[in-house]
């Protein structure tokens, strides 16, 4: 039926769940004779995609996202999130994530069940702690979001980030003043 190649594409779904639709959609209208209702379709379809293609532009514009394969490796990242931890997004590439984080939390079994429940499709958002390049602390206000192909099946790990190391640093500080004086 045309109204099966034509549901809405939700932000939630991934790239080839989009293409998916979007093919579906484009095999659905050749099949229908050339006619105006051929033409709307295909308009549809275009609209769609460069909907989508907008939207992800500008997320790549102001937020930094990393896509992760289940077992932690990065697939590729945008320049934001890369530049925050002083690499090209290139050079993260098949990089593990636990390279990116406190060598001491990456090899806890706390890190460890972070994954394991990741990849069961538990979504986490929070505070995390991170390591730059150089060695130095980096602070992400970010969610991991498990994305989940047409059957349900886990794919890969999305996650959206700001970089809040500045805030953090001095609100830790702070802290330490605080408990200073409260211990004087």
């Amino acid at each position: 039926s045309i109204s099966s190649g034509m549901r809405n594409i939700g932000p939630q779904q991934s790239a080839a769940a989009l293409s998916s639709s979007c093919s579906r959609l484009f095999t659905i209208a050749r099949q229908v004779p050339f006619s105006t209702l051929r033409i709307v379709l295909m308009f549809k379809w275009l609209r769609r995609r460069r909907s989508a293609v907008w939207v992800m532009q500008a997320l790549d514009r102001s937020t930094a996202v990393v896509h992760l394969r289940l077992d932690g490796k990065v697939i590729k990242t945008n320049a934001l999130f890369a530049n925050i931890f002083g690499y090209t997004p290139e050079e993260l590439e098949d990089q593990p994530h636990a390279a990116l984080c406190p060598p001491e939390y990456a090899a806890s079994a706390e890190y460890q069940d972070f994954w394991r429940r990741l990849r069961a499709g538990e979504t986490f958002s929070g505070l995390f702690q991170r390591r730059h390049r150089d060695g130095s602390v980096v602070w992400l206000r970010a969610t991991y979001n498990p994305v989940r192909d047409r059957a349900g099946r886990i794919t890969r790990i999305v996650k959206l980030a700001s970089t809040v190391t500045a805030q953090t640093d001095e609100r830790l500080r702070t802290t330490r003043v605080l408990e200073a004086i409260d211990r004087s």
